[in-house]
Parts: structure tokens; sequence; C-alpha cells
């Protein structure tokens, strides 16, 4: 190991009792603290625009948030980019969130277990939504071939 990844690990164990509030404010990150804090914050956010309460979040502790992270880039071998595209899923201000998962998904436990549905979801809203046609406007076309399926 190098003397970074020895900084890294000691700076992880220093650090993993501490709430992820406390986390956010250290001047040194790991790239898995750091990836956990943005998830974090969003998933703040998200909860705080449906009116619910942040204060459980607000507490939560920052080993096994890190250790979801970790674990789905070592592990699962989820790499940056993916993780990119569940944090623009999970984004309202992205215009292909999935509004299922920004009500549903608030930890990195959460992201972890339904990570592959996540990102399907967005794939499927993105593909969706790319062609600009709405619901009412494919039913016409379909109708317009096919007829309204009575075979007249």
């Amino acid at each position: 190991k190098n003397d970074n990844n020895i900084e890294n690990e000691k700076n992880e164990k220093k650090i993993r009792n501490i709430s992820l509030s406390d986390l956010e404010k250290s001047d040194i990150l790991t790239e898995h603290q750091k990836i956990t804090i943005e998830f974090w914050k969003l998933f703040k956010n998200n909860i705080l625009s449906m009116g619910g309460s942040v204060a459980q979040i607000e507490k939560s502790k920052s080993s096994k948030w890190v250790e979801n992270i970790r674990l789905m880039m070592e592990v699962d071998k989820i790499t940056i980019e993916q993780l990119q595209t569940a944090y623009r899923c999970l984004n309202p201000m992205d215009k292909k969130h999935s509004e299922f998962w920004v009500k549903t998904c608030h930890s990195t436990d959460n992201l972890r277990k339904n990570f592959n549905k996540i990102i399907a979801d967005y794939g499927n809203s993105k593909q969706t939504r790319s062609t600009g046609t709405t619901n009412e406007e494919l039913a016409a076309v379909i109708f317009k071939h096919f007829g309204d399926g009575t075979g007249q």
C-alpha cells in the first residue's frame, strides 16, 4: 500500500463514529466519504422538499453510510459514472429523475440494495422522454395506424 492509502485508512477509522453532519465539515475526506456526503445531502433535500423530518438522517453515523459506498465501488464494481447516473435519477432537479425513487431512497443502504432498479428506471425514463411523445400522442398514432382495436 502506498502512503496515501494508509493515510486514507487512518482517516476513515478515526472518523468512523462521527455523524454525517460532522463528517461534512471535515477538510480531509476520502473519495468514499465525499460521495457519501453528496448522496446524504441529496437525500436530506429530498426529504425536506416532501415536508418530512430530517432529524434522524442528521444523526446518522458515517460508518455504515460510507461502508455502503465503499462496498458498491469495491465489491459490486459500481463505477463513478454509474453512481453519477443514480444521483441524477434521485435528483428532482434532473428532468429524467424518478419520482418513485426520490420518495423512497433515503440512505446509501437503500441505494445499494436497489441500485440496479434505480439505474433501470433512469434508463427507461430517459428513453421514454427522449422521444418527446406523450402517452396521448402515442395513443393517437397507434389508433391512426391500427384502429381502435375492435377490427372495424
